[in-house]
């Protein structure tokens, strides 16, 4: 755990010394790392720029879920007792999470749209406020507006529950203990290889169960934040289908959503439930009325480009050393 925390500590002096050019550089390495091209493609790592159309959709739908997101967040924190002393631990510990989720949704958010092939949308917290979206996952599944948002509202339910900070330190913790364990039983490293083998099937085990329940978790406050941001709720269960679709010929078309995110036939039937449960009436009536016309404003709606047509203009490569 030492080494976990002297290089979190040592990313944190590199931010604070050039906190943009450290930001662009994560992006970069973010972009490269997950880059993946289909056969006989030579598109090199990149990413879109503002003026094109891909980003445009993306950047603009992404914003509306973002409000929507600090809405739900807000209105769970609302709907909670007031504060009194002696309160329920269980209610102290649900407020300090609900404001710490709302603090990791303030300030400036990116929707960066990669040239990968790879069918993929991610948050992760080596980057924070961006939300990665690929070309893959937009041209491949042809998604409707309703289905994007579920997808864009699914990742940040990862941020408002922590999830990412949360794997990152069961992890480092994981793998501390594997290196106090060698020490103590291994000096001399015979035993090393075996004990990574087991130590590495472990962790991905436990990652795997802590998948499924973060999942089922953005599943469901994701579908929550749809509806508040006034998409429809079947965009959810539709574009778990064309997933699932997409998952039959993964090989070819670069599921990678699909490798962290599993669309398993249970999330599937959770999310038609919830779906058929309807929305509640409070955001039903406010989608309907002026405060609801504000998130309609809001909401994407392709404009025709006047002379040369933008499509795919300008995606900017990574320069690679």
């Amino acid at each position: 755990m030492a080494i976990y925390q002297a290089g979190k500590a040592s990313g944190h002096v590199e931010v604070l010394e050039d906190p943009d050019g450290m930001a662009k550089t994560l992006v970069k390495e973010v972009i490269v790392s997950q880059h993946a091209v289909d056969s006989g493609s030579e598109k090199r790592p990149g990413w879109h720029k503002r003026s094109s159309p891909l980003h445009r959709r993306v950047s603009q739908l992404g914003e509306t879920v973002l409000h929507a997101a600090r809405a739900e967040v807000a209105a769970l924190l609302d709907a909670l007792p007031p504060k009194a002393t002696g309160e329920p631990q269980s209610v102290t510990a649900q407020r300090e999470a609900l404001e710490e989720a709302a603090g990791r949704l303030r300030g400036t958010w990116h929707f960066v749209v990669t040239t990968s092939d790879a069918i993929n949308a991610f948050v992760t917290p080596y980057c924070p406020r961006r939300v990665f979206v690929t070309e893959g996952l937009l041209h491949k599944l042809k998604l409707t507006n309703d289905e994007l948002a579920f997808i864009l509202s699914h990742e940040l339910s990862h941020v408002v529950h922590g999830h990412g900070r949360q794997s990152i330190d069961e992890q480092a913790t994981l793998a501390s203990l594997q290196l106090v364990v060698l020490s103590l039983i291994d000096p001399t490293g015979l035993l090393a290889l075996a004990i990574s083998a087991v130590a590495s099937f472990a962790l991905t085990a436990q990652g795997r169960a802590h998948s499924r329940v973060h999942e089922s978790e953005a599943d469901e406050l994701g579908l929550a934040i749809c509806s508040r941001a006034c998409y429809e709720q079947a965009g959810s269960t539709s574009a778990m289908a064309k997933l699932q679709r997409a998952a039959g010929n993964q090989a070819k078309a670069h599921a990678g959503w699909l490798d962290t995110h599993p669309a398993e036939a249970d999330r599937i039937a959770a999310l038609e439930q919830q779906v058929a449960s309807g929305v509640d009436p409070v955001i039903t009536s406010a989608c309907a009325s002026k405060k609801g016309g504000y998130w309609r404003a809001m909401r994407f709606k392709p404009t025709a480009t006047k002379g040369k047509p933008e499509a795919e203009e300008g995606a900017e490569e990574v320069e690679q050393g």
